[in-house]
C-alpha cells in the first residue's frame, strides 16, 4: 500500500467538508494520534484483519473519545472498501488547510474597460459571486478592480484558474466562429 498523493488526500478532505466540520476535524486528529502508535498502525493496516472490523475498532475508538459520527463511519467505510487506509496519517493537517481557505474565501480579477461607480462595482461583484458559488468556489468570493482600456466593451473575470470572458470582442470572436463552422 503506497502513501496516497497529495491531490487524493486533498479529494479525500474536501469530502469531509459539509456537515459538522469541528467535530470531524477533532475525529481525524484523534484518528492520526491512534495511528502514530505502532500498534494500531500494524493492525489497521493489516490486510488480513477483515475490513469491518478493523473499521469497527476505529468506531469504537472515536466513539469513546466522544467523536462519533454517522458520517465519519460512512467515510471510513468508502476509505477501507477502496484500500486507502494511509490517508489517514496525514488526512487531518490537508482538511485542517481546506478549513482555513474556506473561512478565508476566493480572490478574483474583474477587468473593466472603464471606471464604475462603487454601486455597479457592488452589483456586479454581487452577480458574479453568486454565479461562482454555483461553480463551487468558496464564499466569500472578493473581487479587484483592474481597468484594462482595452477592452472593447464588457467584464473579464479571473477567480483562481477559471476565466470568464464576457467581453464584447470574446462575444465577436464566438460569433464569427459559429460563422465559420455554418459555411462548412
Amino acid at each position: 500500500m503506497k502513501n496516497p498523493s497529495p491531490k487524493v488526500l486533498r479529494v479525500y478532505a474536501k469530502a469531509l467538508l459539509t456537515g459538522d466540520t469541528a467535530q470531524t476535524l477533532k475525529g481525524l486528529r484523534i484518528l492520526q494520534e491512534a495511528l502514530s502508535i505502532e500498534r494500531y498502525r500494524s493492525v489497521l493496516f493489516n490486510p488480513s484483519v477483515p475490513k469491518s472490523e478493523r473499521i469497527a475498532a476505529l468506531t469504537s475508538l472515536l466513539r469513546a473519545e466522544s467523536s462519533y459520527s454517522e458520517v465519519l463511519e460512512r467515510f471510513l467505510e468508502e476509505v477501507f472498501e477502496k484500500r486507502r487506509e494511509k490517508i489517514l496519517l496525514n488526512l487531518a493537517q490537508v482538511f485542517e488547510r481546506l478549513l482555513a481557505e474556506r473561512r478565508k474565501g476566493t480572490e478574483g480579477t474583474i477587468y473593466m474597460p472603464f471606471p464604475a461607480s462603487e454601486e455597479q462595482k457592488a452589483f456586479v461583484s454581487q452577480e458574479l459571486s453568486a454565479y461562482f458559488e454555483r461553480k463551487g468556489y468558496e464564499p466569500p468570493i472578493r473581487f479587484a478592480f483592474v481597468l484594462q482600456p482595452g477592452l472593447l466593451g464588457g467584464l473579464k473575470v479571473s477567480v483562481d484558474d477559471h476565466i470568464l470572458d464576457l467581453s464584447l470582442q470574446a462575444q465577436l470572436l464566438k460569433a464569427e466562429r459559429h460563422l465559420n463552422a455554418e459555411e462548412r
